[in-house]
């Protein structure tokens, strides 16, 4: 056992520190195609060899901790069915608990932007389908990354050809998913009427913030790896759930800023001074009811004008309003063409207070001539009175 292995291996020299990880074992099985490689202490003395099938029972057991780790547990270091149960709560339930209190920052950003989401419901709508699609494609990069470094694929110094491909990806997957987003919200605004007036700049929030969201995703899940590199951490414990979390957080300040600077001047822009914006849901439905309103008219709007002590309504035509409308002028169907200037009513006491009503009215003609022009029958009309009409 003294024999120095120089002299053992006839120039054949590939031996393995007794000091080496396991990787630098299976990566030397892999580049010289051996096996059997001889095992060396400090000083070039034989202490051992390693056979292919212990590097086989090594590449498997690596493996096995990497896929656990991305998915947000520890290794198991056991068979699952043997491992003790109390044993597999104390792997996981760290890991659950940092996501469970990263995912409260969550909340916290959602609550910074409870006004935005009070003016425009809808936006809350799509939430989900924005950092869900943030989450994924963070999560896709981080696997793709942490399987290149275990591989040899890409090494540290290589973080900057990586981040451009990932923003060039990123940039890419966005407007893939974007666009796809923009003609969902145009299908189901002209097949169901749900999106109002302001349709295509909900659309275009979607198609923005799906594009910043999936690049911000793919740029720090990729990332995240070469960072806990350099730390000298495992680079599998950047899991999948946890790139998710840290992308749902940032996806909201995102998507809630595109929908601020898309939507500031329609939807989310600001009652005037003065003026307090009833946002309760079921109150506009109540007044609808009151004012006999069909599904013809929705009521959009309604504020308390402190000023003046009254009420102001604001009420649109729906998307649907001429479907399924008939006149006998037209012997057939009749079809809207736009809106008219906006108009006023105001009611001197409903309720012990004054209402004011504010409408653009339909513009409606027979669609099989489009020269005859029908007027609107305007079901509040009779009951105030007129206070401006151009």
């Amino acid at each position: 056992l003294a024999t120095p292995v120089v002299d053992l291996l006839e120039g054949q020299v590939h031996p393995l520190k007794a000091s080496d990880d396991q990787e630098t074992a299976i990566a030397a099985f892999k580049k010289y195609d051996m096996t059997m490689l001889p095992v060396i202490d400090s000083q070039g003395v034989l202490v051992g060899v390693l056979t292919v099938d212990d590097v086989l029972d090594l590449l498997e057991r690596e493996t096995t901790e990497d896929i656990q780790k991305l998915g947000g547990s520890e290794a198991l270091d056991e068979p699952y069915l043997t491992i003790a149960l109390g044993n597999m709560i104390r792997k996981r339930a760290p890991w659950l608990i940092i996501l469970f209190l990263s995912e409260m920052l969550t909340t916290t950003a959602m609550g910074f932007f409870e006004d935005e989401i009070s003016r425009a419901v809808i936006l809350a709508l799509f939430l989900p389908l924005i950092i869900s699609s943030g989450g994924n494609s963070g999560s896709q990069a981080t696997t793709l990354i942490i399987r290149a470094i275990a591989i040899g694929e890409v090494k540290l110094r290589d973080w900057w050809r990586v981040m451009r491909r990932e923003i060039f990806t990123g940039l890419t997957l966005g407007i893939i998913l974007g666009v796809i987003g923009f003609i969902r919200v145009s299908v189901w605004h002209f097949a169901f009427g749900m999106y109002g007036q302001f349709w295509w700049l909900i659309g275009l929030t979607i198609l923005v913030s799906l594009i910043g969201v999936i690049m911000w995703g793919s740029l720090s899940g990729s990332m995240l790896p070469f960072v806990l590199k350099k730390c000298g951490l495992d680079p599998a414990t950047a899991s999948a759930p946890f790139v998710a979390t840290l992308v749902d957080v940032t996806g909201i300040v995102i998507y809630f800023n595109v929908a601020f600077f898309v939507l500031g001047g329609s939807l989310l822009a600001a009652p005037p001074a003065g003026k307090v914006e009833i946002q309760h849901k079921s109150t506009p439905e109540t007044f609808q009811r009151l004012m006999h309103l069909d599904e013809r008219w929705v009521i959009q709007k309604m504020y308390h004008d402190t000023n003046r002590n009254t009420l102001e309504i604001r009420i649109i035509p729906s998307a649907d309003y001429a479907k399924g409308l008939t006149n006998q002028q037209c012997n057939g169907a009749v079809e809207m063409y736009g809106e008219a200037q906006t108009k006023h009513w105001t009611y001197p006491d409903v309720m012990g207070i004054p209402v004011d009503i504010e409408s653009q009215l339909p513009l409606l003609r027979c669609k099989n001539n489009t020269n005859i022009l029908i007027p609107v029958e305007v079901p509040w009309e009779d009951k105030g009175k007129l206070i401006s009409q151009p």
